[in-house]
């Protein structure tokens, strides 16, 4: 699951955390990188997808295993942000989370056909299947859910999901916890 806000003006110079509260904050010291990428200043452990805070010029990213990590890092980088980046807000954000099924009973190129192709599309063929949906579902008149589904890779009977919940509205700075929390709740809800 991850945090995205897109800074409502770009950063022309970049906030940096001091090294020890980066290097301490998943816990890991000695497995966490801090410094700068091209993406911007980036706190992650080496060589996994999450945890990861990256500080770019155009938006803040982050990235947690689950729910209560990412409430916790977010509690943890506010007043941190908040003293490097004075009156910042986002002019949208998103809520990302990716799920997945693992026991779906069939194919899942198969699975993916059913549940999701008109069945007048069928054609004459023995064989119908889906290996990839890209779906834009508009929730309102500001917010918008960017669906990708596919077979999980490497588990045969496996649906993988990755949402982007995209809010285009504006958000006064980094959400505290409670704020997050709401925000998450909701979003899981609607999706």
């Amino acid at each position: 699951i991850a945090f995205v806000g897109v800074w409502e003006r770009p950063l022309s110079v970049l906030p940096n955390f001091e090294n020890k509260f980066a290097k301490d904050l998943f816990g890991q010291p000695y497995d966490t990188f801090c410094g700068f990428t091209p993406e911007g200043f980036v706190v992650a452990i080496e060589n996994k997808p999450f945890p990861m805070i990256t500080l770019g010029p155009t938006r803040l990213v982050v990235k947690a295993k689950d729910k209560e990590s990412l409430l916790n890092y977010i509690e943890a980088i506010k007043p941190e942000i908040d003293s490097r980046v004075s009156g910042f807000k986002f002019s949208s954000f998103g809520i990302n989370s990716e799920y997945q099924w693992t026991d779906i009973g069939e194919s899942p190129e198969v699975w993916l056909w059913n549940h999701f192709i008109n069945p007048s599309l069928s054609c004459s063929s023995q064989v119908q299947m889906c290996s990839r949906l890209n779906l834009r579902i508009g929730i309102n008149e500001t917010q918008v859910a960017n669906v990708e589904i596919e077979p999980r890779r490497g588990i045969r009977n496996g649906i993988f999901a990755n949402i982007n919940h995209h809010h285009n509205e504006m958000l006064n700075g980094l959400p505290t916890r409670e704020d997050a929390e709401t925000l998450i709740k909701k979003s899981i809800e609607a999706i």
